[in-house]
C-alpha cells in the first residue's frame, strides 16, 4: 500500500465554484453509515456530490472518504488524515487526505458552525 500523501489544496477554479455553491446554499445532506451502524448526516455541496458519483474511486478509497466525512461531521478527526487549514480564502476552511492521492475540503455551515459542509473531493 502507498503511504498516505498530505492533502493538496484545490485548484482556484474548483475552490471558487465550491464556495459559490456554499454561498448560494446549494448544499444538501447525505447519510453515511458508520461501522457501528449509526447513520451520520453529512452536508455536501452539489459539486462534491457530483464528484462523489462520477470520480473513479476504489472501494477502499470510497470507504476512507466515507469514514473521513463521518469523522469530520462528528468532530473526531483522526490525526492520520493530516487535517490542516486551506490557505485560500475564506478563512476557516480545512482539508484532509483520507487516502493516498485523495483530498477533501470542508468548512462550517453558514447557519450552524457545528455542522461542516464538504466542499471539494479531489483525486490526484
Amino acid at each position: 500500500m502507498n503511504p498516505r500523501t498530505a492533502p493538496v489544496a484545490p485548484e482556484p477554479p474548483a475552490w471558487q465554484t465550491a464556495n459559490d455553491e456554499f454561498d448560494a446554499g446549494r448544499v444538501l445532506r447525505l447519510a453515511f453509515t458508520a461501522k457501528s451502524g449509526e447513520q451520520v448526516s453529512v452536508a455536501v455541496t452539489l459539486g462534491w456530490l457530483q464528484t462523489w458519483k462520477k470520480t473513479p474511486l476504489s472501494l477502499t478509497q470510497r470507504q476512507t472518504v466515507r469514514t473521513a466525512c463521518i469523522q469530520i461531521a462528528k468532530d473526531t478527526i483522526h490525526p492520520c488524515l493530516g487535517a490542516r487549514r486551506v490557505a485560500h480564502e475564506p478563512v476557516g476552511a480545512w482539508m484532509a487526505s483520507p487516502s493516498p492521492g485523495v483530498t477533501i475540503t470542508w468548512r462550517p455551515h453558514w447557519r450552524d458552525p457545528e455542522v461542516p459542509v464538504m466542499l471539494t473531493l479531489d483525486k490526484f
